[in-house]
């Protein structure tokens, strides 16, 4: 049976408060992605989704009130650019605010993220 997809296009009339809490919801999940990207950095990479979520879960949890699958997500997002830069050894990956990587030599003094613990603490 062959699939069949359909895209539709929605508009969606939101309020001022529901595109403020949607900006706060995304500026959470950035700087999840930031921290989770440093603790491997600052870890010797560990790279399996099943030890980072065991260890970083809660905290992202707690700190960056993500719900639960946002934090799984947080999770996962960081580890293939991760993977590319292990390779390369010079890269820190980070993400600014429309989710796109760029690239930090490890090297440089990273500003701490304003969250109450750092990657190098857990």
């Amino acid at each position: 049976m062959p699939n069949l997809t359909k895209t539709i296009k929605l508009r969606l009339n939101v309020t001022e408060e529901q595109v403020m809490l949607f900006r706060q919801m995304t500026e959470r999940y950035r700087q999840g992605c930031n921290f989770v990207s440093q603790y491997i950095f600052a870890h010797a990479f560990p790279l399996t989704f099943t030890k980072l979520s065991k260890r970083l879960y809660p905290i992202l949890r707690k700190v960056f009130a993500l719900k639960s699958q946002l934090a799984q997500s947080v999770v996962k997002r960081p580890l293939p650019d991760t993977r590319r830069s292990r390779n390369s050894y010079i890269d820190m990956v980070s993400y600014d605010e429309k989710g796109k990587t760029d690239s930090q030599s490890p090297f440089r003094t990273i500003e701490p993220l304003d969250v109450g613990c750092e990657p190098s603490d857990v």
